[in-house]
């Protein structure tokens, strides 16, 4: 039962959205309803950014994301953490972003932590360091809709 609600909410999140079904990252590399690509086949995301070229995308294009050092992948991630406006509102971006993952084959690591704190953070698993489905997953996700704490809305702007 559990699987048949996940696949249905998947529909019907995917569906909202205008993202494809299936696995995106096998397909060709077109435009979404929102101006981002799909993430790309594994054979032809093979380039690996540099911190120093990394950190200038994040300054450019990517506000919401910071670069940091993961641990697990010996390597350097794309990170962004907020604060929802309650848990309600964290878990509903923690499962559309499951959702959106799951059709674009590349998985981030999502958190809630303390019933609203949302940390996401997109690495390639096997190691090397970021690469472009890396950014193009963190784009997409910036497109979700989040119910932000006004408090943290207002601290994070100073």
């Amino acid at each position: 039962l559990l699987s048949f609600f996940f696949q249905f909410y998947t529909f019907f999140v995917l569906s909202a959205l205008e993202i494809p079904m299936g696995n995106a990252c096998t397909k060709s590399n077109n435009q979404v309803a929102f101006g981002t690509k799909h993430c790309l086949p594994e054979e032809k995301n093979v380039t690996i950014f540099s911190e120093q070229d990394a950190r200038k995308r994040v300054l450019i294009a990517y506000p919401n994301w910071t670069i940091s050092y993961n641990e697990n992948s010996k390597a350097f991630s794309l990170k962004r953490e907020f604060v929802a406006k309650n848990f309600q509102a964290a878990l509903d971006f923690v499962v559309t972003a499951g959702a959106i993952a799951e059709a674009e084959g590349h998985h981030p690591d999502l958190h809630i932590t303390r019933w609203r704190n949302v940390e996401v953070e997109i690495y390639m698993h096997e190691g090397g360091g970021l690469t472009e489905n890396d950014f193009i997953l963190a784009g997409i996700l910036d497109n979700i809709p989040v119910v932000y704490s006004p408090k943290w809305l207002r601290d994070s702007r100073n």
